[in-house]
């Protein structure tokens, strides 16, 4: 299901750890060190490059690098013609940097020069092309028209997301390269921001930053799912052996009051669960949840089961649940997504 999420009381730091079964981390790859003012984490990220794979792991990304991955821009129409990423007019959305984002990084971890060369055509053309204001990427539609590119402001602009994604792939370059061009570029780059999202907000030039059909609900680092209580019954196959199959043994189809989309902090409640010290286990359980958020809901009877599957309800443009809605309001309780087993993350919002 399509949605977007609504925060509130944000606290605290997130950090998020990733360990490679079959990678080896080189001593010569320095950390990236926080610096002040800035609170030093506890642990610090390693740059790209900095742990290299071996055996299966490796494997997997040589199977990676020749096939679709390494070979995209050769035979798939959008990337391969006239791309607007290398100054034409073909592609200059989304697409191209989200297949840099992976390809990129995939060429520096096998140090493979064909297609780290194939990346360098892009990250050259972007850091090169960028405009005097600070704004870079394809010819804008103004730009095209005047068959020139043009010092890009206000609403000569386009599209901020395709940007974004190109800035991931420009930090993995840094990350990788130390390239210095890269810095400057960026810092270029969000003084254009700074000054033109205020009258260009994210909504100017599309639609997905906008909420459409539905909401999630985030606290701190955490994203909430409702707590669905359920039936497990064990099963074997021949082939494969036993399995178990959860189904909800309680109401789940419940959309969120726009209410408390308005105001979580006024809609929602916190309620901390110390866990006893005599009661070893994993807390990621329904159970043992250290926390959970109370709400009120309210139950869309047509939204139901289809082959096992929540289906997503219709909504309206303005973003609200128009079928029947039980007019009973229910408390509903809300628990950290990975102590779920079965779970609705994304409510349709209701009045």
């Amino acid at each position: 299901m399509m949605h977007s999420v609504f925060r509130y009381a944000l606290p605290g730091k997130l950090l998020v750890g990733l360990l490679l079964s079959g990678a080896v981390a080189h001593g010569q790859a320095s950390a990236v060190a926080i610096r002040t003012p800035l609170t030093a984490l506890k642990y610090a990220e390693l740059p790209l490059g900095a742990v290299k794979p071996q055996g299966w792991l490796r494997q997997q990304l040589l199977t990676i690098d020749q096939g679709a991955t390494g070979h995209l821009a050769e035979f798939f129409p959008k990337l391969r013609d006239d791309n607007g990423w290398l100054g034409g007019k073909g592609d200059n959305w989304e697409e191209t940097p989200y297949w840099l984002d992976g390809a990129l990084p995939l060429a520096h971890l096998l140090d493979d020069a064909r297609l780290k060369a194939k990346m360098q055509r892009y990250i050259d053309w972007t850091l090169t092309t960028q405009r005097p204001s600070g704004y870079f990427g394809p010819l804008t539609k103004a730009e095209q028209a005047a068959g020139k590119p043009l010092n890009v402001e206000g609403e000569q602009g386009e599209d901020w997301w395709p940007r974004m994604v190109m800035l991931k792939v420009l930090k993995q370059h840094y990350q990788a390269t130390q390239d210095p061009r890269v810095l400057p570029f960026m810092t270029k780059y969000f003084h254009y921001q700074l000054q033109n999202l205020p009258s260009f907000p994210l909504v100017k030039w599309s639609e997905w930053s906008r909420a459409r059909n539905s909401r999630a609900v985030e606290r701190g680092p955490l994203v909430y799912a409702l707590h669905i209580p359920h039936t497990q019954t064990k099963g074997t196959i021949k082939e494969e052996g036993d399995y178990y199959e959860f189904k909800p043994a309680a109401p789940w189809n419940y959309g969120l009051q726009k209410s408390l989309i308005e105001k979580p902090e006024q809609y929602l409640t916190v309620i901390q669960k110390p866990l006893p010290s005599n009661q070893p286990g994993t807390i990621w359980n329904p159970e043992r949840a250290p926390v959970e958020l109370t709400a009120i809901g309210r139950r869309i009877p047509g939204w139901q089961l289809n082959g096992n599957v929540a289906p997503q309800p219709v909504t309206s443009r303005d973003e609200v649940y128009k079928g029947e809605v039980s007019p009973a309001a229910e408390k509903i309780t809300l628990i950290p997504y990975g102590c779920t087993t079965l779970r609705v993350v994304a409510f349709p919002v209701v009045n």
